[in-house]
């Protein structure tokens, strides 16, 4: 049979049907403004235009690329995301 440890003593002052303190919230999302090409790596800044493309080889993955990968691709079974 398993080990049982005991239950902690109550807290005094506090009820025991209380609702569990407040938690501080979620923590602020931070995005990620430059990237790197997929295909030739060139670094994305912000306000670089960039796409998304769904690579036929690896099990319809999609990748971010520059714009001059985005044409060389196209013609070769790569398609647009979305």
């Amino acid at each position: 049979m398993g080990q049982v440890s005991p239950l902690p003593p109550p807290r005094e002052g506090v009820p025991i049907d209380a609702p569990p303190a407040a938690s501080p919230g979620p923590s602020p999302v931070r995005t990620i403004v430059a990237t790197r090409c997929a295909l030739c790596g060139a670094h994305l800044e912000e306000g670089t235009q960039r796409f998304t493309v769904i690579s036929p080889r690896s099990a319809e993955r999609v990748l971010t690329v520059c714009g001059a990968c985005r044409k060389a691709v196209l013609s070769e079974g790569y398609r647009p995301a979305g």
